[in-house]
């Protein structure tokens, strides 16, 4: 789970998106990538296509 708050996703960059946090203290109910090691959801789309384009989203699922 990413923090609910965008943040910086490079440094190399201003792009903003969903980061996760550096410990599982850091923000209620957020966790670090412990697979993969990433640092936001767009570095998951570069570890899984070097090529990819597109847009860096998430599901989101709506409860009730």
């Amino acid at each position: 789970a990413v923090k609910p708050i965008w943040g910086r996703t490079k440094e190399t960059d201003d792009y903003m998106g969903w980061v996760f946090p550096e410990s599982n203290t850091e923000v209620l109910g957020a966790e670090p990538d412990r697979l993969n090691g990433a640092k936001s959801v767009r570095e998951l789309y570069e570890i899984a296509s070097t090529n990819y384009t597109g847009k860096f989203t998430v599901p989101v699922d709506s409860v009730g």
